[in-house]
């Protein structure tokens, strides 16, 4: 098989191969190169596992073979260096980006692991192995001596790599190496957006003008450069518009209106959404009109009786004069 070390650069220019044996008592393990002896293990104990490594070049032409024999047999295994030591170059690359603190999945875009795959997650310029799947079983190494191993999740059956509680230092290059037959090489490069202010609602505004017979309101966001600013009822879209064009958005509403309403600002990565509290912004207008018919009623009912006290007074002050004089 294909060896790396864990937490280590994968060579680009180098290719580690290990031939294994197991249940192989008094046994001696060899690599040959052409016809002459390379290197060579021995082992007698049963319940261990005869390994041997070998380096080669990647372009390296010779012809190689590891045999293992005992006194009573032998069995040759040849190396083919095309299958085995591949390079990862990746054609094409995916952008993700991801808000601090949150999680980000990385997609293999693999159906079923057979146990036969190989596969690497490797991170940074160096391409340091971070995680890998090798006959089904899962290894986690972490970077820079084990940092982050607790951050990282992979997909025994798909090998989809997860990182919890993301941070800018472990932004950058990610890369899916998939040994196997056709061995695929995938590339990702993980960002970080800044975060986006909420947005703001209110019922005051000098831009959405109102006529009187429904609840306006405007949605606003401030220090936004790109990105769009959109109303929602419910998951349906209203209306949207970019935020590099205007920094508002207005909303006619009925006030006997009790849907769910949420002003979202988004980019192409992340997005901030405030919902509306109808009845906190939107009172019944007809219950307002209400009020204003009876506080009206009420005013007017008190000029009438100040009026019609001025006058009992106007006219009793009259009587009581008219008698004095008659007097």
């Amino acid at each position: 098989i294909r060896k790396y070390l864990p937490g280590s650069p994968v060579s680009s220019s180098k290719c580690r191969l290990e031939c294994s044996a197991s249940n192989a008592p008094n046994a001696a393990l060899t690599w040959y190169k052409g016809s002459s002896l390379f290197s060579i293990i021995k082992i007698s104990d049963l319940n261990m596992i005869l390994s041997l490594l070998l380096e080669v070049e990647y372009h390296d032409k010779n012809n190689y073979s590891c045999v293992i024999n005992n006194p009573i047999s032998n069995k040759t295994k040849h190396l083919d260096i095309n299958e085995l030591c591949q390079s990862c170059s990746a054609t094409t690359q995916t952008q993700v980006s991801v808000k601090e603190g949150d999680s980000v999945a990385l997609h293999s875009n693999f159906t079923n692991i057979q146990i036969k795959d190989q596969i690497l997650w490797m991170f940074g310029p160096h391409d340091i192995l971070i995680a890998e799947i090798l006959k089904i079983h899962v290894y986690i190494y972490g970077y820079d001596n084990g940092t982050f191993i607790e951050r990282l999740l992979l997909d025994s059956q798909i090998g989809d790599l997860t990182i919890k509680n993301t941070s800018k230092e472990i932004s950058g290059a990610y890369k899916l190496w998939i040994i196997n037959k056709s061995s695929t090489c995938l590339s990702f490069n993980v960002t970080f957006s800044e975060p986006l202010p909420s947005p703001q609602i209110s019922n005051h505004s000098n831009h959405c003008p109102s006529s009187g017979t429904e609840c306006v309101l405007e949605c606003s966001v401030e220090n936004v450069t790109t990105g769009n600013l959109s109303w929602y009822k419910e998951n349906h879209l209203l209306s949207s518009i970019s935020v590099s064009e205007l920094k508002y958005l207005c909303l006619d509403l009925d006030y006997k209106d009790n849907g769910n309403y949420s002003c979202v600002v988004s980019n192409s990565f992340i997005s901030e959404t405030k919902y509306l509290i109808i009845s906190e912004l939107c009172s019944d207008q007809s219950n307002n009109l209400i009020l204003i018919m009876c506080v009206s009623f009420v005013v007017v009912v008190g000029v009438i009786a100040l009026i019609l006290g001025f006058c009992f007074y106007k006219c009793k002050q009259a009587r009581q004069e008219g008698k004095y004089y008659y007097s």
